[in-house]
């Protein structure tokens, strides 16, 4: 979910606005989504009485208007036109109501971007590529904030808090690096079920109405898939070529549903979600596993075959050959806390999840004028899945450094998690730490 606010003022015709009287505009996406019906059902979740998956889901694109009734949106003009089209999107816009000027989640952001005050929905990765990180601003500084929004967790159920879209709750600011998505643990609903699928088939089945909302997490998840044939011969002809292309779109799905494949689903996205990791991993694996080559030519599964007459009939070249499966890689997907100062500022404590035997090493910095100052490293050896208690003690140069630093010191833990027979991964936390105020004495 993201959104733009505007300073205090803003110029419309000429004249002056108060931000508060800005109204609040709803951008959403041109065509129908699942995207759409992922947010939906975290609003249904909220708000089960909607019938935002009843009302607003027989037409994907149709939304509640501002009082009763059902409203399409009005979509919006292009703003990189020469000149740019405005307004944007109208006030005069039934419900307020928005779409971009074109499908995706792209140009629903543009349109986010382009409209003040206004509020949509899209993937992290889009999102951070729009630029709704936070650049933080200076001391006593004033900016205007395109965001991404966190949002309640388990919606419907008994409220935890709020939580960020990202793995790493920081990484809503430009200064962060680190990338992943918060639905490592988010529930997924309306997964189909073999009696409902056809010939017991559940990657035939129907898939439309599956989401990934609620939870500990972050509550607005969706699960991404790639359709693929399952016989390329009938569709594209019957070549070696064709054959070494569909081996290879083969290959490259089995890599990305395998354990291995699994490991690098970071950048904007996470691995398939625990408790159900394994059942929507072992569905996925089950419809690579099925993609084969001129299945009827070759005894043995339904889709058809091209029919040549032999006279033309092309020369059907061996594929490449099926290289073994790689072995799996333990997990690196780990997840440290925020650090919390004690008391005495002297010492920051972090716990930290992990999903197995390994190593994990904390290297502690901060920043002096151009130069970064390491002041501490914490190594661990870990035997099995668990948390771990760190902690980090501020050496004499951060204390020194804390009280130059206007009373305040940015530090970062770079925590780094190597399985045992794995790949290391590292994620980024940042803690500001603030000197201690003496008590002011009272005058005799």
């Amino acid at each position: 979910i993201t959104g733009t606010t505007t300073n205090s003022q803003q110029l419309v015709g000429g004249v002056q606005r108060q931000c508060i009287d800005v109204p609040v505009k709803r951008i959403v996406r041109l065509d129908v989504s699942g995207t759409t019906y992922g947010i939906k059902a975290y609003l249904a979740l909220i708000n089960p009485g909607r019938g935002w998956l009843t009302t607003y889901q027989t037409d994907n694109r149709q939304w509640p208007s501002n009082g009763s009734g059902v409203t399409s949106p009005t979509p919006t003009g292009d703003p990189a036109a020469n000149p740019p089209q405005s307004p944007f999107c109208p006030d005069t816009a039934p419900g307020l109501l928005c779409s971009g000027k074109a499908s995706g989640n792209g140009e629903l952001g543009l349109a986010v971007t382009a409209t003040d005050g206004s509020i949509g929905y899209g993937d992290v990765a889009t999102a951070r590529q729009r630029g709704y990180e936070i650049t933080p601003a200076a001391p006593g500084g004033l900016q205007d904030y395109r965001f991404w929004l966190p949002v309640q967790n388990n919606p419907g159920g008994t409220a935890t808090g709020y939580g960020e879209p990202t793995l790493d709750p920081a990484s809503h600011k430009t200064t962060v690096t680190s990338r992943g998505s918060n639905c490592q643990n988010v529930p997924v609903a309306n997964v189909p079920t073999a009696a409902s699928s056809p010939n017991g088939d559940r990657t035939l089945g129907d898939w439309s109405k599956v989401y990934a909302a609620g939870g500990p997490v972050y509550g607005v998840c969706v699960l991404s898939y790639i359709l693929a044939w399952d016989d390329n011969a009938p569709v594209y002809g019957n070549t070696g070529a064709e054959e070494a292309k569909a081996r290879t779109v083969k290959d490259f799905l089995g890599t990305i549903v395998g354990s291995f494949g699994q490991q690098f689903a970071g950048y904007d996205y996470s691995p398939l979600p625990n408790p159900q990791q394994q059942p929507l991993q072992s569905i996925a694996q089950t419809g690579v596993n099925a993609i084969g080559w001129n299945k009827t030519a070759a005894a043995g599964g339904g889709g058809g075959g091209v029919v040549v007459p032999p006279a033309v009939k092309p020369p059907v070249q061996p594929g490449p050959s099926t290289p073994p499966p790689a072995a799996a890689k333990p997990s690196n997907l780990f997840t440290p806390s925020n650090g919390k100062v004690n008391a005495a500022r002297t010492s920051l404590a972090y716990t930290v999840k992990l999903p197995g035997a390994g190593r994990l090493v904390a290297v502690a910095s901060f920043k002096s004028g151009a130069r970064t100052v390491r002041f501490a490293t914490v190594n661990t050896n870990v035997s099995a899945a668990g948390t771990v208690k760190l902690t980090v003690k501020l050496s004499n140069a951060a204390r020194k450094a804390l009280k130059k630093k206007k009373k305040k010191l940015t530090i970062r833990v770079a925590f780094t998690f190597t399985p045992t027979g794995g790949e290391a991964r590292t994620i980024t936390r940042t803690v500001t730490v603030r000197a201690k105020v003496a008590p002011k004495r009272k005058a005799a």
